[in-house]
């Protein structure tokens, strides 16, 4: 530990720590910052007593590549050496969690030269960088015009922008984390030139956190995280609007929401499994139960496998494929050698396999095995269809769009953070990208903010055909002391100018009707008098 240039008058350190040390009980993504003058990250490690507060600066993947830049860029001779043993972080962590420097090193020193271009839009973008290119500058890497809005995920601020201005533009990037960033009318292609990255630990905080990507598409499916399962959002991707994807394109930038701090392993599932981290080797699990090509297996299911000798952790995936090109779970730092998996359809077959770590080495896979679900239960008497969502789509005059989904009886998924200051932003109400509607429930209201728009705007919407359930919007004829007008919708179709004055929309009210139970004879009492707030609705 050592003083930085950024903080004069640090409280000296009297030891020194491993990287792994650092990584497992110092380390918190709020605490971290980076040198533009040293180069390096560091760390404010606060203590009750103020006077006692530690700044601590270390090595970490960003400081190895440019460390590795510095020296190509001057083309100086010479072996570099780095002693990484002190920088493989302990088991249980997973195979390829644990040597996140040496993946930088290699990336930097090591992997093939590659070139990757970027179609962008004018205007607001989410990008990462894809490759080790030779600068992290921003003007260099997107042009002199550009402007970026880091995202930076602070406690008690979950849409905070650095800076806390949306035009800011560091000094500096670096690869994994993702940015927004604008680029004027003269750029529509970015070009990456820099040595690949097969792989990339990403550090997340709790909350929305925007990341980047490697050098070739990655399949979401495949992205894990440590401690395993703290992804609890969709990804979603901006090209134009907010949308959910399941695929990482190289040179996107993706939000992606986490339950707790830890890291994300941007690494295609070709390259895990059979790792050699210099330790003892170990054998891959055998495969348990359910036995091989079982029929009529339950929803949820439990997979089991055994335990080879020095296992510390495992990985598990099920696929419909039997080659696993895609996966429907995909869980990596399992300590037991059971697992629950839900999700699943009835009536289909699935192929799964497991891996075992022993914190220094990955096994091979294991054999392949097959189980084919149970038949649907026969559905109760009486009951709301469960409905294919409806499309709800709001486009302002100069063509920007969003569009937003409710579905009966879904689980509703958060929309992620506000996009800088000027782009269209348009979420339900709740903060919802999709709005889950209760079964059975008569009425639910489900108004919606629209902001940053440019009026009029357009409502376009697509319902799905299903007896008894009825979508009204409440729009007022002209001002905002006008009384609310209901007009119910149904299938496909558009109110073009429906609103025309950013003083009275900001709020679209909408409101959902299902017929089980049927809605009281007296439906206007229901939704509210004329002019009456609909989001007071029960």
């Amino acid at each position: 530990m050592r003083e930085t240039p950024d903080h004069p008058q640090p409280k000296p350190a009297d030891v020194q720590l491993s990287y792994a040390d650092i990584m497992k009980n110092i380390y918190d993504p709020s605490k971290h910052s980076w040198s533009d003058v040293a180069r390096v990250p560091w760390l404010k490690d606060e203590k009750p007593d103020p006077t006692q507060n530690q700044f601590i600066s270390y090595d970490d993947q960003r400081s190895n590549i440019e460390k590795i830049n510095y020296v190509k860029s001057k083309g100086l001779g010479g072996v570099i050496i780095w002693e990484l043993g002190g920088g493989y972080r302990p088991s249980p962590e997973p195979d390829g969690f644990r040597d996140c420097l040496l993946q930088s090193v290699k990336a930097a020193a090591l992997n093939p030269p590659t070139t990757i271009s970027l179609q962008v839009s004018t205007g607001w973008n989410m990008v990462g960088i894809p490759d080790v290119v030779s600068s992290f500058v921003p003007s260099v890497l997107w042009g002199a015009g550009a402007i970026v809005a880091p995202f930076r995920n602070t406690p008690g601020s979950p849409s905070a922008y650095e800076n806390g201005d949306y035009a800011y533009t560091p000094t500096s990037v670096s690869n994994g984390m993702g940015y927004w960033v604008k680029f004027p009318s003269s750029t529509s292609t970015i070009t990456y030139n820099g040595n690949s990255i097969g792989s990339m630990c990403a550090p997340v905080a709790a909350g929305w956190n925007i990341i980047g990507s490697i050098s070739q598409d990655l399949p979401t499916s495949q992205v894990q995280s440590s401690p395993a399962g703290i992804v609890n959002s969709s990804y979603f991707a901006y090209n134009g609007s907010y949308i959910t994807t399941t695929t990482l394109t190289k040179g996107g930038g993706y939000w992606v929401s986490v339950s707790q701090n830890g890291t994300l392993l941007l690494k295609p599932s070709s390259q895990q499994g059979g790792g050699s981290g210099g330790g003892p080797p170990i054998t891959a699990p055998s495969l348990q139960s359910p036995a091989n090509a079982s029929l009529n297996q339950p929803i949820p299911i439990s997979l089991s496998w055994s335990q080879p000798l020095g296992a510390s952790t495992y990985r598990l995936q099920v696929s419909t494929q039997s080659a696993f090109t895609t996966t429907v779970y995909d869980a990596a730092g399992l300590t037991a050698t059971s697992q629950q998996v839900g999700g699943l359809a009835y009536t289909t077959t699935y192929y799964w396999r497991a891996n075992a770590s022993n914190g220094f080495n990955t096994s091979s896979w294991s054999e392949v095995w097959s189980f084919t679900t149970q038949s649907p239960p026969p559905p109760p008497c009486n009951c709301c269809p469960q409905m294919a969502p409806t499309q709800i789509t709001i486009t302002d005059a100069l063509g920007n769009h969003q569009t937003l989904l409710t579905q009966i009886g879904a689980t509703s998924i958060q929309m992620p953070p506000t996009p800088p200051a000027g782009v269209l932003d348009v979420r339900f109400q709740s903060g919802d990208y999709l709005q889950g509607i209760p079964l059975g429930q008569a009425v639910t209201s489900v108004p919606f903010i629209v902001r940053n728009a440019v009026f009029p705007i357009t409502l376009s919407w697509s319902i799905p055909a299903a007896s008894g359930v009825t979508d009204l919007v409440g729009l007022p004829p002209g001002t905002s002391t006008d009384s609310l007008r209901w007009i119910p919708l149904s299938g496909s179709g558009s109110i073009d100018q429906c609103c025309i004055d950013s003083t009275i929309y900001n709020t679209i009210n909408y409101i959902i009707t299902q017929a089980c139970p049927p809605p009281s004879k007296n439906h206007q009492a229901e939704l509210g008098n004329p002019g009456e707030d609909p989001t007071s609705l029960p």
